[in-house]
């Protein structure tokens, strides 16, 4: 009975010895080599069976790095990447639960790319509004020129930028606190440089349409008289008069208007005084020729901007701007 199925049993034996080796390469050794493949020169390929002998690792499809289901407590950097380049330091690529880090273990590394692009569809926003003073923030901005501190971030060249802690205290949503270290958006700052343009313009414009007033007034103003009772209509300078730009400027107490006067054009010239609205304000009549000055003292006027024409012979000669601070 023994020797009968022993007989039976040494047929199948030899028969599988080789069939079973090929099944098990066939049925699963090709799935495995589908899932993690480590090829002669040590490069691993995970889900692809010819790793890329440029690298170490390739990887067909996504790749995720994850603590779930726990979330670590107590870390600044929960998962991270690092890369380490001829024993130095590596730099790491991190993550916590909001943020994405670029540095090393000791400071912070530099980012290159050709472009980076920030979500910004309308259909991601709400409560939309414009930007309170714009102007004025950007006027209170300081930018600095700077080298970092030793040991704070990669590379000593000289920067430009703002300090943070004094951005926050005008622009609190360009900054943020990672850690105890404060980062700043430089990206926040560009749609308020764009409303302060658009501040200027405006003013520009409105300047200039108080200009164009002024000189409507200044022309009716000139075709009269310069002070009461001074005509100034009908003379022939014979030359040419010159007004110079007022020193200091801008002035505090006092400024000094220098100008040129040719000979006989004393007795109808004058240094006007207007504001921005076009009201006038002095006339300081010229009385010697040649080279002279007037002086404008500021306890007659108010801090801001005026404009001053020297008017000969009920023509304008020249107009100048002058600024009186407080």
């Amino acid at each position: 009975m023994i020797s009968s199925l022993a007989r039976i049993h040494k047929p199948l034996t030899m028969k599988y010895r080789f069939i079973l080796p090929v099944a098990l390469l066939l049925g699963t050794g090709t799935t495995l080599c589908a899932q993690l493949r480590i090829d002669p020169s040590g490069r691993v390929g995970i889900g692809w069976n010819w790793p890329n002998e440029g690298y170490k690792l390739h990887v067909k499809g996504s790749m995720l790095l994850t603590t779930y289901p726990e979330i670590p407590a107590g870390e600044e950097h929960p998962v991270s990447l690092g890369f380490e380049v001829g024993g130095e330091y590596p730099a790491v690529i991190s993550s916590n639960v909001d943020h994405v880090y670029f540095r090393t273990p000791w400071a912070w590394s530099h980012v290159h790319a050709l472009h980076f692009w920030e979500a910004s569809d309308s259909i991601s926003k709400t409560n939309v509004r414009e930007i309170p003073d714009a102007l004025a923030k950007v006027l209170s901005l300081k930018g600095h020129k700077y080298e970092m501190a030793e040991g704070k971030a990669i590379g000593g060249t000289t920067r430009l930028g703002f300090v943070a802690q004094e951005l926050a205290q005008i622009l609190p949503e360009a900054t943020d606190s990672i850690n105890g270290y404060l980062m700043v958006n430089y990206s926040q700052v560009i749609p308020l440089l764009v409303e302060s343009i658009k501040s200027l313009s405006n003013a520009l414009d409105e300047m200039k349409q108080m200009a164009d007033s002024m000189q409507a007034r200044l022309n009716v103003c000139c075709n009269r008289e310069v002070t009461e009772g001074v005509n100034i209509e009908g003379l022939n300078t014979g030359g040419t008069s010159r007004l110079y730009q007022n020193r200091p400027n801008p002035f505090r107490e006092s400024t000094v208007i220098e100008y040129e006067l040719v000979p006989g054009a004393e007795r109808n010239a004058a240094i006007l005084i207007f504001d921005l609205n076009g009201e006038l304000k002095q006339s300081l009549r010229i009385a010697t020729p040649g080279h002279g000055f007037v002086e404008v003292k500021a306890g007659e006027l108010r801090a801001g901007m005026y404009l001053y024409t020297l008017v000969v012979n009920g023509e304008e000669a020249a107009t100048r701007r002058m600024i009186l601070t407080q």
